[in-house]
């Protein structure tokens, strides 16, 4: 049948919630995703750069805006993107820079 042969075509990706840098090494599923909020984000590169750099080599993120940006303004992608964030969510209600 040509859906069963499309459908095992199709790669997936399992989100899971973010534990440790420790436990995602211990799993070693680079088909897990974890999301994390811009505040969270900017947490683990301040506090621990190196590890989340060899994290996005293994596995996905995505970072998404903080709830409370209600005047659709964005937070600077370029950082999560230099740190090997895939995914970077952004607002896009208003014109921007």
């Amino acid at each position: 049948m040509a859906t069963e042969e499309m459908s095992n075509l199709v790669n997936y990706i399992q989100p899971v919630k973010f534990e440790s840098f420790e436990t995602s090494k211990k799993r070693n599923r680079s088909f897990e995703m974890s999301s994390f909020v811009e505040t969270k984000g900017l947490e683990q590169l301040t506090k621990s750069p190196v590890e989340f750099v060899e994290y996005n080599k293994m596995q996905l993120s995505r970072i998404y805006p903080k709830g409370t940006r209600v005047d659709s303004s964005n937070y600077m992608p370029q950082l999560f993107w230099n740190a090997g964030c895939q995914m970077v969510a952004l607002n896009f209600q208003t014109v921007g820079k």
